[in-house]
């Protein structure tokens, strides 16, 4: 499999496209009910092979990731083979991550259906699946073969899972590009469709920083913002048996972490005030109790980025459209920052 990150493709006719790329190989369409009623008619009926798998978070697991690896068995998929994978960050990162270790990696392609995973999940050649709770904890690295983005699959989504799928746009805005951070700012909400041109802007923002660093060993950690505390979040929620939306995780993880940007002096009052008032004029807050505090600060400790037991890697803004990476925190710093996130947004 390629170890460098694919081209994200804009495509007008999925059908037509995926159509070129399968050839005459033997398929696996990948999906969940979703997507399979409301995304799959617009591909076509040109594969091998359709698994179908309940939607959600709680399916991202090795139990649903064997279950898949046993279906390939038995359809005898080759490493000549292919695997089409069609929807949100789930099935992304599910998808790649089976294909990326069957037979030690078969060729996939990625077909992101939601806002999400567009800007984010399909991007980038992450693969994981979440274990004992914690988010994406094994995975790999691996390039898919190619990745269609077809903006109208986006006319299938409520308006809540549109809102999600901004988180990641208004981060890749905050890290890296100004102007995409102004240009989200000027709108009066995030239940929308973007336009073509912002959602170009975001992939590009990630594109350009995985293609610089693919294994996460520097300034690929500038696209982790806001996910050390989100991360910890969904955790903890997870715990419950109470997924939490990704988007929503990770705007509230991205307020918490300008507020350690500011306590480590990177981040100005003034901008951490304003950039915090966007975050809630456009998200829903993320609730969780005050003796819950602790258990998040310590689910933070498992973040793939730490070097140091005492220590939590994240990444800091310095001003809305500027970042560094390797800032580290310690558990006061993190209790500091849920209790003030906890006291500003409970009511």
């Amino acid at each position: 499999m390629p170890l460098k990150p694919a081209d994200v493709q804009f495509t007008e006719n999925p059908a037509s496209d995926i159509r070129s790329i399968l050839n005459t190989r033997t398929s696996v369409l990948l999906c969940d009910e979703h997507t399979l009623t409301h995304c799959a008619p617009l591909l076509g009926n040109q594969f091998t092979h359709t698994l179908v798998i309940k939607p959600g978070e709680a399916e991202k697991t090795l139990e649903t990731a064997a279950l898949i690896w046993k279906h390939l068995l038995a359809w005898n998929v080759k490493r000549s083979d292919v695997m089409v994978c069609l929807g949100g960050g789930v099935i992304t990162d599910l998808g790649a991550f089976c294909a990326s270790v069957f037979q030690r990696g078969i060729s996939y392609v990625l077909v992101p259906t939601t806002l999400l995973a567009m800007t984010d999940a399909a991007i980038g050649g992450k693969t994981g699946v979440n274990f004992q709770y914690k988010k994406n904890y094994l995975g790999t690295f691996s390039g898919p073969e190619a990745i269609l983005v077809y903006p109208d699959f986006l006319k299938t989504l409520d308006p809540q899972t549109l809102n999600e799928g901004w988180a990641e746009m208004l981060k890749h805005g905050l890290i890296a590009d100004q102007e995409l951070y102004r240009q989200i700012a000027c709108l009066g909400h995030l239940h929308r469709i973007p336009e073509v041109e912002l959602l170009q802007r975001s992939i590009a923002v990630k594109s350009d920083i995985v293609a610089a660093d693919m294994f996460d060993l520097n300034q690929r950690k500038l696209l982790n913002f806001g996910h050390t505390l989100g991360h910890a979040l969904e955790t903890w929620y997870l715990e419950r048996n109470r997924p939490l939306a990704h988007g929503l995780a990770v705007a509230a993880g991205m307020w918490m972490e300008c507020h350690l940007s500011m306590q480590l002096g990177w981040l100005t009052n003034i901008d951490c005030t304003q950039i915090q008032a966007l975050i809630d004029k456009f998200f829903n807050p993320v609730m969780f109790s005050t003796d819950g505090i602790a258990e998040i600060a310590a689910f933070c400790h498992y973040d793939k980025k730490n070097i140091d037991q005492q220590l939590v890697n994240i990444t800091v803004l310095c001003a809305a459209g500027a970042a560094r990476v390797d800032g580290n925190v310690n558990n006061t710093q993190l209790n500091n920052a849920l209790s003030a996130y906890l006291e500003c947004h409970r009511g």
